[in-house]
C-alpha cells in the first residue's frame, strides 16, 4: 500500500497547481475545499491530519509531503506567502491557514457572518448575485458553528446567538465597548462576566434598578481585533478596496457607514438610463431649455430663445426673445397650438429649474390646465439632457451655416432657425431613421420649397408699386431662411434693411453674400458703426448675476500725470469729490447711441488766486449765447438738452470734463469755451482727480491705482505682505479697544485718503465705515484695522470698476442689512448698491440710527435708504433726458421685509417703521420700484454690510464687475 502512494506521489507534478483561483485571503472556504477534493483525489487526505511517521516510510513521506506543499503555495497568492513560510509540513501549513482566515473562534467575525446572515441587503445587486452571495453566507457560517449533536453545544451557540443579536441592536456610541466585547474568544451567556465566567454581582435595588458596588477588575481586556469602523479611521479613511486588501477578514463588506467620507469623497451619482426611450403618444411629454443670453444682438433684438421638444416624435418648435420673461407667453402659445393643431393636451413639461419656469403666474397656469412640471435638481442639467442636446445640435448645425458661407454673427437668430427647419427633416437615430416632421404629419411633404444653401446671394423680385419701367426689377439679397407660415423663401434685403418672403427669387448659390473681412470677428471702428446702424440695440434683461470675468483688449495707460495738489487732504475732501466723479461714466448707460460718446478733458489755466473761478459759463443755452449771468462755484456739473441729445459739463476747480451724445455741441463748447478763458484740450479723459481713464471696444475702466501706490509708499506699506480681505472677520473693533494713539491726526488724515478711494473701490466702503467710527479717540487697534485695509490694497492696487455698453438701461439694486452687526451699539448696518445698466453706479456702507429689533426691521429700514437712491438717480436720468424703464427691481434676501412691503396689512412687526411702510409701498403702488428675493449667497450688498473672508470677498467683487487689468494674465 506504501508503495502505491510512493508512485502516485512520484507522479504528481511538483509546479502545477491545485486550485485555479488563488488563495487571497476572501475565498478561503472555496479554496480550502477544493484543496481537500483534490488531497482525496490523489489519496493524499492522510497527509492533512497526521504527523510524519517514525518508522522506514518517513523519508518517501516527506518527499510526498514537499511536492504537495509546492503545490499548495503555487496555488495560493504571493501576498499571503510571506505569512507561511514558517510551515514546513501541509498539516501544519493548512492549519495555520484555517487559523488565519476561517473564522473559528473568532467572535468577531462569527458576529459579522451572523449579521450579513440575518440582515442581507439586496442593494443594487441582481437576484442572481444576490442569492449567491447570501448562499455563500450560509455555508460560511455552517462552516463557523456547525451542527452538533450535543445539547450543550447546541445551548451555548443560542447563549452566543442571543448575545450577538443583543450587540447588534446597541447603538453607535457603544461601538467601543462592542469592540472590546468581540474581540474575547467567548461569549457564554448574557448573566455571566465576559472574563471571569462568574455571576456578575448582587446589588441594592433602588426605583428599580439594581445599584452595583464599585469594584476594580483584576485583568483588563485588550482588543485586538476591532470594527471596519474604527479600523478605517485609524488608517486615514482609505477606500473599502485598500481596507478589504489590508484587512482580509473584511472581504465581505460592502460598505462603511462613515460620515466624514461623505463628507470628504461625496461626488455625483451616475444617473440610469430611461427605461422606456419613447412615450406612447405625442405631447405626453415636452421637453424644455432657454438658451442665452447670446452676447450678439440679433437683427430683431433677441437675446434668447426657448425650445420645446415632443418626446415621441423628438419634433422641436422654438421660440426667440427678447427678456426671459416671455417664456410663459410662448409656452402657453404653444400649448394652444397643439390643441388646435392635433386636439390633445400637454400632459408633462419636463425642464431645468430657471425662474422663468418657476414663476407664480407659469405654475398657475400649469395647475389649471393639468400640466405636470417635473424639473431637474440642482446643478443636474443631465435630468433634463433632450433639452440640453437639442439646444447643443441647434447650436452646432446653426455655426456650421453661419461658417460656411460667412454669413455674420448679428444673423445667428436666423441661422438657429434654419437650423431647426433643417432638422426636424432629417432622420433621428432616436427614431431608429424615422423623420421628425413625418411622425407628426405623416401625409405632407417634408420641404414645401426646394432646399437652398443658407447664406448664398439671392436676387428677389421687386414688388413695390413706386417702381418705374427703367428701376431694376430684382433686389439683391442674402437667403436667410424659410417662412414656418408662408410657402416662400426668407431673404433679407440690406438695401431695405427689412426681411422679404417670396417664390420669386433665383439664387446663386455658389456666391456668397457676405465677404470674408465683414465675417471677421475683429471688426473695426466703422464695422461697428454699421452695426449699430443697421442693428439698434433693445433693452433686455438685466444680467447682473453673471460671472464676469476679465476683460482683454483693454489699453492700459503708459504714463499717468500728476494728481492735483491737496486734492485729497480732509476726511471730508472725498465725499465732494465723488459727487463729481459719479457724473462720469454717463455713456455706459445711453442705450442707443450709434457711436460711443466722447470724453474729453479741457484744463483751465488758473488766475492770481487759487480761489478765482473762471467768469460764468451758460448752462441751458446755446454755447454761443451771450447770457453771462450764471455763476459758477468751485464743484459744479452743467448739462445741456437739445432735442434727443445731451451733453454734461464736469468743473473741479480749474479742470473741466465734458461728456455727452452731442459730438457737434461738443465740438461747439470747447471752441466757445477757448474764446472766454485761457484753455488747453487735453484731449480723450484719461487721468481726473486721481482717478484713471482707460478704454477699449469693451467699455471704459477706472481705477486710483497710482493713488493707491503713492498712499502705500506714504504710510510705508509699500513693502508689506498683501492680505485678501479689507477687514478680519474674527476682529470686533470697540470704542476703549487697546490704548490711545499717540498721533490722532495721522488716523485721521489716512481715513480721509481712505474714503476718497471708495469712488472707485467698493470693496473696502465697509471697512473704511467701521474705521471711520473712531476718528476722535483713536487707539492702536484701530490703527491696526487702517493697517489691514492698506495691506488689502496692496494686494491689487489696479483693480477698478468696468463700464461697459449691455444693450439696456434697467435699474436694479441690491438691499441688504447685518441685523445688531456692531458689538458697540447693536445697532445695524445698511448696504446698497445700485446698477444702471448692468454697470454699477452707486453704493453705501452706513450704520442706522436706530436699534432695531428684528432683522426684518433692519433690513426694511435698508430698503428705504434703497428707494431713496434709487429715486434719486431716476430723476438724474430723466433730468439728462435717459428715462430708465421702469419698476426698478429691488433685490433683497429677507422674505419678512418684502412681506411686510407687499401685506396692505400693519401688524406689530411694523409699528416701529410705519412710515418706512408707507413710503415703500407708496412707490410700489407708482410703479417705481418692485421688490424681488434674491439668495444670500448671490446678496452683492453683502460685502458693505460686514466682514467677509478672502474667496467671499474676491467672488463678490467680481459680481460687481471689478476687474484688474493690470494683473499678469
Amino acid at each position: 500500500m506504501t508503495d502505491n502512494k510512493v508512485q502516485v506521489g512520484e507522479m504528481v507534478p511538483v509546479l502545477s497547481k491545485i486550485a485555479e483561483n488563488k488563495l487571497n485571503g476572501t475565498n478561503y472556504l472555496d479554496w480550502s475545499k477544493t484543496v481537500r477534493i483534490y488531497m482525496r483525489s490523489i489519496d493524499k487526505d492522510d497527509h492533512l491530519s497526521s504527523d510524519p511517521p517514525t518508522d522506514d516510510t518517513k523519508r518517501l513521506w516527506l518527499r510526498e509531503d514537499a511536492r504537495l506543499i509546492l503545490q499548495i503555495r503555487n496555488s495560493i497568492d504571493s501576498e499571503i506567502l510571506g505569512l507561511i513560510n514558517h510551515c514546513e509540513f501541509v498539516k501544519e501549513l493548512m492549519d495555520y491557514l484555517e487559523f488565519l482566515y476561517s473564522g473559528k473562534g473568532n467572535i468577531s467575525r462569527i458576529y459579522d457572518v451572523c449579521r450579513a446572515f440575518y440582515r442581507p441587503e439586496k442593494e443594487t445587486k441582481t437576484l442572481t448575485a444576490f442569492f449567491m452571495d447570501f448562499k455563500k453566507t450560509y455555508e460560511e457560517l455552517n462552516m463557523l458553528l456547525p451542527f452538533s449533536k450535543d445539547i450543550k453545544v447546541q445551548q451555548a451557540q443560542r447563549e452566543q446567538m442571543a448575545a450577538m443579536s443583543f450587540l447588534g441592536a446597541l447603538p453607535p456610541e457603544f461601538d467601543t465597548a462592542k469592540s472590546q466585547i468581540l474581540s474575547g474568544t467567548d461569549i457564554t451567556s448574557l448573566q455571566e462576566d465576559l472574563m471571569t465566567k462568574q455571576t456578575i454581582g448582587k446589588g441594592h435595588v433602588s426605583d428599580g434598578l439594581y445599584i452595583l458596588d464599585a469594584w476594580v477588575p483584576r485583568s483588563v481586556a485588550c482588543s485586538g481585533i476591532v470594527f471596519p469602523f474604527d479600523v478605517q479611521c485609524g488608517l486615514g479613511q482609505p477606500f473599502l478596496r485598500v481596507l478589504k486588501k489590508l484587512c482580509p477578514q473584511f472581504h465581505d463588506i460592502s460598505s462603511v457607514d462613515c460620515e466624514s467620507c461623505h463628507f470628504a469623497k461625496h461626488h455625483r451619482s451616475s444617473l440610469s438610463p430611461r427605461v422606456n426611450k419613447r412615450v406612447e403618444f405625442a405631447f405626453e411629454l415636452v421637453h424644455s431649455d432657454v438658451w442665452g443670453p447670446c452676447p450678439i444682438l440679433a437683427k430683431s433684438g433677441f437675446r434668447y430663445f426657448v425650445t420645446f421638444v415632443d418626446d415621441f416624435s423628438r419634433m422641436t418648435w422654438i421660440y426667440f426673445m427678447k427678456n426671459r420673461s416671455e417664456v410663459f407667453a410662448h409656452f402657453s402659445a404653444f400649448c394652444a397650438e397643439i390643441k388646435t393643431q392635433f386636439n390633445v393636451h400637454v400632459h408633462i413639461l419636463r425642464s431645468d429649474n430657471a425662474k422663468e419656469y418657476m414663476s407664480g403666474s407659469f405654475q398657475n397656469y400649469m395647475n389649471q390646465h393639468g400640466i405636470l412640471h417635473q424639473s431637474s435638481c440642482t446643478d443636474t442639467p443631465a435630468q433634463n439632457g433632450v433639452a440640453e442636446r437639442k439646444n447643443r445640435h441647434l447650436l452646432e448645425t446653426a455655426r456650421a451655416l453661419l461658417f460656411q458661407m460667412k454669413v455674420p454673427k448679428p444673423f445667428w437668430a436666423d441661422a438657429i432657425s434654419t437650423a431647426c427647419f433643417l432638422i426636424n427633416r432629417m432622420p433621428s437615430t432616436v427614431l431608429h431613421g424615422d423623420v421628425p416632421y413625418s411622425v407628426l404629419f405623416p401625409t405632407k411633404p417634408l420641404f414645401p420649397v426646394e432646399p437652398r444653401i443658407f447664406g448664398s446671394t439671392c436676387f428677389v423680385r421687386d414688388v413695390r408699386p413706386h417702381l418705374t419701367k427703367l428701376d431694376p426689377k430684382a433686389l439683391k439679397c442674402v437667403f436667410l431662411g424659410y417662412s414656418r407660415l408662408q410657402k416662400g423663401y426668407r431673404c433679407y434685403s440690406p438695401d431695405l434693411h427689412k426681411y422679404l418672403v417670396s417664390t420669386d427669387v433665383v439664387f446663386s448659390e455658389h456666391s456668397q453674400f457676405f465677404s470674408s473681412k465683414f465675417h471677421s470677428s475683429s471688426k473695426g471702428e466703422d464695422d461697428d458703426r454699421l452695426m449699430y446702424e443697421i442693428f439698434p440695440s433693445v433693452p433686455i434683461e438685466p444680467t447682473i448675476s453673471e460671472d464676469r470675468t476679465r476683460e482683454d483688449g483693454l489699453s492700459v495707460p503708459v504714463s499717468v500725470p500728476v494728481e492735483p495738489s491737496n486734492a485729497t487732504d480732509g476726511a471730508n475732501s472725498g465725499v465732494a469729490q465723488s459727487e463729481d466723479v459719479n457724473c462720469l461714466g454717463e455713456q455706459a448707460i445711453i442705450p442707443s447711441a450709434p457711436v460711443k460718446p466722447p470724453i474729453v478733458q479741457v484744463y483751465s489755466r488758473r488766475r492770481e488766486h487759487h480761489d478765482t473761478c473762471p467768469a460764468p459759463i451758460p448752462s441751458s443755452s446755446d454755447p454761443s449765447s451771450n447770457d453771462l449771468d450764471l455763476p459758477i462755484g468751485l464743484r459744479k456739473v452743467f448739462y445741456r438738452k437739445s432735442n434727443a441729445e445731451v451733453i454734461l459739463l464736469v468743473v473741479y476747480v480749474d479742470d473741466i470734463v465734458i461728456t455727452g451724445d452731442d459730438c457737434t455741441g461738443i465740438t461747439s463748447l470747447k471752441k466757445f469755451l477757448q474764446t472766454k478763458f485761457h484753455t488747453k484740450d487735453l484731449g480723450p479723459l484719461k487721468y481726473f482727480l486721481g482717478i484713471e481713464v482707460t478704454r477699449s471696444k469693451k467699455g471704459i475702466f477706472l481705477s486710483q491705482r497710482k493713488y493707491v501706490l503713492d498712499l502705500l509708499v506714504e504710510t510705508g506699506k509699500a513693502g508689506a505682505k498683501p492680505c485678501n480681505t479689507p477687514m478680519n472677520p474674527s476682529v470686533h473693533l470697540t470704542k476703549d479697544d487697546g490704548d490711545r494713539l499717540d498721533d490722532p491726526e495721522k488716523y485721521r488724515r489716512l481715513v480721509g485718503k481712505l474714503n476718497y478711494l471708495i469712488v472707485t473701490r467698493p470693496d473696502i466702503a465697509y471697512a473704511v465705515s467701521t474705521v471711520s467710527q473712531f476718528m476722535s479717540e483713536p487707539t492702536v487697534k484701530h490703527w491696526a484695522a487702517l493697517e489691514q485695509i492698506l495691506c488689502y490694497l496692496k494686494g491689487a492696487p489696479g483693480l477698478g470698476l468696468l463700464y461697459s455698453n449691455h444693450g439696456h438701461s434697467y435699474i436694479e439694486c441690491f438691499s441688504d442689512a447685518d441685523w445688531a452687526g456692531s458689538k458697540l451699539d447693536r445697532k445695524s448696518t445698511t448696504g446698497y448698491c445700485v446698477f444702471v445698466g448692468g454697470n454699477l453706479v452707486s453704493w453705501k456702507s452706513k450704520k442706522q440710527s436706530v436699534v432695531s429689533r428684528s432683522s426684518a426691521e433692519s433690513e426694511y429700514r435698508a430698503m428705504a435708504q434703497s428707494t431713496c437712491e434709487v429715486m434719486w438717480i431716476c430723476h438724474l436720468l430723466e433730468e439728462i433726458s435717459l428715462k430708465p424703464p421702469l419698476p426698478a427691481k429691488l433685490w433683497c434676501d429677507n422674505q419678512a421685509a418684502r412681506h411686510i412691503a407687499s401685506n396692505p396689512v400693519y401688524h406689530e412687526r411694523t409699528k416701529h417703521i410705519e412710515v418706512d411702510c408707507h413710503f415703500i409701498r407708496e412707490k410700489i403702488q407708482e410703479n417705481l420700484i418692485s421688490t424681488s428675493y434674491v439668495k444670500t449667497g448671490e446678496q452683492l450688498g453683502d460685502i458693505l454690510t460686514k466682514s467677509l473672508n478672502g474667496t467671499r470677498v474676491e467672488y463678490l467683487c467680481n459680481k460687481l464687475g471689478m476687474i484688474n487689468i493690470y494683473a499678469p494674465a
